[in-house]
């Protein structure tokens, strides 16, 4: 499981600003972004994100759990991806 749980870490970190030296009130911008963020994806790709990147669910449980092919969900998650990079820099983050 353990192996899962960096997987998903290291998906997600390509999309998030390197925490190094960040303040507080920076922390705090970046949880509420990423709040927004999520809030504004269709529900099932919500569902998919957070049962990714939250609870740590592997691609092949999501999947089943969804009643989804594995590539549709990967799919899914590799778009979302591209979204969050996307919103996070346009609301001034640094990648």
């Amino acid at each position: 499981k353990r192996q899962g749980v960096t997987l998903a870490l290291e998906e997600l970190a390509e999309c998030l600003p390197s925490n190094d030296g960040r303040e507080i009130g920076e922390s705090a911008a970046l949880s509420d972004a990423l709040s927004r963020f999520i809030s504004a994806l269709p529900k099932r790709e919500q569902i998919i994100f957070v049962r990714r990147y939250f609870h740590l669910y592997p691609i092949a449980q999501i999947a089943k759990d969804l009643a989804l092919k594995e590539s549709t969900v990967a799919m899914s998650l590799s778009r979302a991806r591209v979204k969050l990079r996307k919103y996070l820099e346009k609301e001034g983050f640094a990648l």
